[in-house]
């Protein structure tokens, strides 16, 4: 039985998407959004809230029902006045307004039921009078409007509940007063009125609940107070009439969610508060009573929305305000409750319906004249001959920098005056020819050094005079021109190399005489000056290279004679000054190209003559000194490029004339030595910038830019600079509000030049004259003391205030607005004590912590500053 599972990768439609319908007032109030939704092994059915059927995917049986055979990779219009939909292995069925059964697909045992075992690849009518449908691998139930259950289909294991193992092509009775069903791969599932549960069919697993894994050809009951049942391949999933969430059957991949990966014949609670549930093959999802949608068991295509490819033993939140959610054979999709659509997981035959199939197996061109590009988790950059910066794919961080947070399927332009680019999962870096280096994205790890946990969706500067820089996935490293190596991010398990492993605001110094650095998952490495190759961080695959996997918050020395180095999410790649190749860390899909999948806790040589490496998730890419491209490890989305799926635990050759070559999670980016960029690999997000995730065909790219040769972009020296930096008002010392930090004004008093901080406390002067005698900065708000910044000198480069003073520091409390905060402030704020604020500036400005009353907390943030003046800065 299990060969057979496993051969027919069946999935099944889950039955009960909709248990809890929520009041028509939940979903947005418009003409045309999405209802509900219906997925199988690898297509999927949606009703609109006009009543007209969609459909999308695969469709070698005819199981969309377009009057084709034909995939399609975007929702096709099926027929209209549906009600509701299911969708079986390669067949489906929907119910009309008027109350009559449609089916269409595949029909081999009779599980269309209209006495016939031939396919259909448009819908045919099956019988009338029906409430609710439920498809399963290759057998049907349907309830009818007066509570009778009826079955039909494959009945090899008795899932027909007739008492008999011969299959029907017409539907037979089964039981009456029926309120709830779901048909699984080859047992069957069924809730009375009366609140009971129960089960009949194949139960190798214990699927059936009954304590045994005995197979029944008649219902079994199982147990009372069930409000609704579902099934997915093998496990059974229902929820009781007091909202609980209970689950037994196969639980290879957590498909439970009992936190275990053990089969249950008896039920398990899961959860408390579920409004329906979705079963997949091997995983499931849940919607809470508050609209938050759950998922958790098999997650090798990321259909658990969770943004990994990790497998969960228990349930793991993914979104907010769902309405409805289907599960398929490896992907899932959901309505949120303002009718919006969501889909996501495996999309090999376009059953995500996003216009694609998503992944590229073998390298596409995208663009010329570019000479450096970077992969992040879901995104990427390159650079352009003439300095400029593009950018496309995921953006749900702001990771592409063009200040929004719009998902972009082709390259949109960042900046100017760029040099190098590098990605971390969700936040870019990019150093501009002077030098300066710029950050934006997510921060929630203070991954941008900028002393904040605001996502940043334009790029700000961070600090002056770095040669290069390094994205990890949540930590930064940099290496500034004097060699010294700085980091800043999250310090989990010591990955920053300052001896702890706790958050770093801003870039901290590590060591000197460094030429070189990698940023992994949770690891990094340096190269110093001498070639002497030193590592910290995470270890617990051996990805440091020191004979243990013991983590560590401070640099260790590797080995000798090194001139580059890489570092994927646990494993390590190294060159030597010979140009030979060397590899250590996690080797389970083969990344350490060295035959097999066996890891390595010291360096292991893997071939000669290789000029560059780049580490990706699970994968290795490589160019040899005749610029040949290798590549080796994982391939599950075509991210080596060799235009098939399968690992490779040696290397094997790509293309010819590549220059230089990056790669993250799942996709890869190359530049050949005509300035050509080509990507492949996954593209659920657009980040193979072909333009095609969300494009029914596929546009190619070609930017004219205006430098014909390979180089760092020049830029000829301007005479005018800016001055930028960030200001953070000194009171958030209580607990009831957030200061805010805007519209202060920045100036150079006695000139026009002055800028006013945003959202986030930042301000830039620009166009401000060279002037190597200083200026003084002045800034100021009403209600608080004037800072002036005197000296400030402004020569041949962009002057950062921030990187001095770190940030500017203002005091509030002058709110009469002499330079001095004194008794009278006192008076002042003492005549509207315990008063709500209005629109009165005044009462705002004595508001300090932002709670809308004035009260002792504000008095307490002036008297900390009491008799400080202006001068005393």
């Amino acid at each position: 039985m299990k060969d057979r599972i496993l051969m027919v990768f069946l999935l099944f439609s889950l039955s009960v998407t909709f248990l809890f319908p929520l009041e028509s007032s939940a979903v947005a109030n418009t003409k045309d959004v999405w209802l509900k939704v219906e997925s199988s092994n690898n297509h999927s059915l949606a009703i609109r809230s006009d009543g007209s059927l969609w459909a999308w995917g695969d469709n070698t049986s005819g199981q969309l029902g377009d009057g084709t055979k034909s995939l399609k990779s975007s929702p096709v219009k099926i027929m209209d006045n549906v009600s509701s939909a299911a969708a079986g292995y390669n067949y489906s069925f929907a119910i009309k307004t008027d109350g009559t059964l449609w089916a269409w697909g595949n029909n081999s045992y009779g599980q269309l039921g209209d006495g016939t075992t031939i396919d259909k690849i448009t819908p045919s009518k099956i019988m009338n009078n029906v409430s609710f449908i439920s498809a399963g691998y290759d057998h049907s139930m349907a309830i009818k409007t007066d509570g009778s259950l009826w079955a039909w289909g494959n009945n090899a294991y008795g899932q027909l509940g007739d008492r008999s193992t011969a299959y029907k092509i017409e539907p037979v009775w089964i039981m009456d007063d029926v309120s709830s069903i779901s048909a699984g791969n080859s047992f069957s599932l069924a809730v009375k009125t009366d609140g009971s549960m129960w089960a009949w069919g194949n139960n190798e697993y214990g699927q059936l609940c009954d304590g045994t894994i005995t197979d029944k050809k008649r219902p079994v009951k199982i147990m009372d107070n069930v409000l609704s049942v579902c099934t997915g391949c093998n496990h059974s999933l229902f929820i009781k009439t007091d909202g609980s969430l209970w689950a037994c059957g196969w639980n290879y991949d957590g498909q439970l969610g009992d936190r275990t990966t053990e089969d249950r014949t008896t039920p398990v609670k899961i959860m408390d508060d579920v409004r329906s549930v979705a079963g997949g093959f091997v995983h499931s999802a849940a919607i809470k009573q508050d609209g938050s949608l759950w998922a958790w068991g098999d997650n090798s295509s990321g259909q658990l929305g969770d943004g990994t490819r990790k497998n969960r033993t228990r349930p793991v939140k993914i979104m907010d305000n769902a309405y409805s959610v289907t599960a398929g054979y490896a992907h899932s999709l959901a309505v949120k409750s303002d009718g919006c659509l969501f889909t996501w997981g495996d999309n090999s035959e376009a059953q995500l319906g996003n216009g694609t199939v998503s992944c590229k197996f073998t390298p596409t061109k995208i663009m010329d004249k570019a000479y450096s590009a970077a992969a992040g988790s879901m995104h990427s950059l390159a650079i352009k001959w003439d300095g400029s910066l593009w950018a496309w794919g995921d953006n749900s961080s702001k990771q592409l920098g063009d200040g929004s947070e719009s998902s972009q399927t082709m390259p949109v332009k960042v900046m100017d005056d760029t040099s190098f680019v590098t990605a971390g999962k969700n936040h870019s870096l990019a150093i501009k020819t002077d030098g300066s280096l710029w950050a934006w994205g997510d921060n929630n790890n203070y991954q941008l050094g900028d002393g904040t946990l605001i996502d940043k969706p334009t790029p700000v500067m961070i600090m002056n005079n770095v040669s290069s820089a390094i994205a990890g996935d949540s930590h930064s490293l940099a290496v500034k021109q004097d060699g010294t190596l700085w980091s800043w991010g999250s310090g989990s398990q010591g990955k920053l190399g300052n001896g702890t492993m706790s958050y770093e605001k801003e870039p901290v110094k590590i060591m000197s005489h460094v030429s070189s650095a990698a940023a992994g998952y949770i690891h990094s490495l340096a190269v110093r000056e001498d070639g002497s190759l030193w590592a910290w961080g995470d270890n617990s695959s051996g990805q440091l290279g020191d004979g243990s996997s013991i983590d560590k918050a401070m640099p260790v020395r590797i080995m000798d004679d090194v001139t580059s180095v890489s570092a994927g999410y646990d494993h390590t790649l190294a060159i030597k000054s010979d140009g030979s190749l060397w590899a250590w860390g996690d080797n389970s899909s083969g990344q350490l190209c060295d035959g097999t999948t066996i890891q390595k806790l010291t360096p292991s040589k893997v071939m000669d003559n290789v000029s560059s490496a780049f580490a990706g998730y699970g994968y290795s890419l490589f160019i040899k000194t005749d610029r040949s491209l290798w590549a080796c490890g994982c391939n599950l989305d075509g991210q080596i490029g060799d235009g098939t799926k399968k690992d490779k635990t040696i290397p094997v050759k790509i293309m010819d004339n590549v220059s230089s070559v990056v790669a993250n999670r799942s996709h890869s980016i190359a530049i050949k030595t005509d300035g050509s960029l080509w990507t492949w690999g996954s593209n659920t997000e657009g980040q193979l910038g072909d333009g095609t995730a969300w494009k029914e065909t596929p546009s190619s790219i070609n930017f004219e830019a205006t430098y014909s040769h390979i180089a760092t972009p020049y830029k000829e020296a301007p005479t005018t600079y800016s001055i930028t930096g960030f200001i953070s008002p000194e009171f958030n010392i209580f607990h009831n509000g957030s200061p805010s930090k805007e519209n202060f004004t920045v100036e150079i008093p006695g000139t026009n030049l002055s800028a006013v901080t945003s959202l986030d406390g930042y301000f830039k002067i620009s166009n401000v004259p060279a002037n190597p005698n200083g200026y003084k900065i002045r800034i100021s708000r009403p209600g608080f003391l004037c800072r002036d910044i005197k000296n400030v000198k402004v020569e041949n480069s962009d002057v950062n205030i921030s990187s001095v003073n770190s940030p500017v520091i203002l005091w509030g409390g002058d709110v009469n607005g002499d330079n001095s905060i004194n008794m009278a402030d006192i008076v002042n704020i003492v005549k509207e004590f315990n008063t709500t604020l209005t629109s009165t500036i005044f009462k705002h400005d004595y508001d300090f912590n932002k709670d809308n009353t004035i009260n002792t907390y504000d008095v307490v943030i002036m008297a900390r500053h009491f008799n400080q003046t202006t001068e005393d800065y």
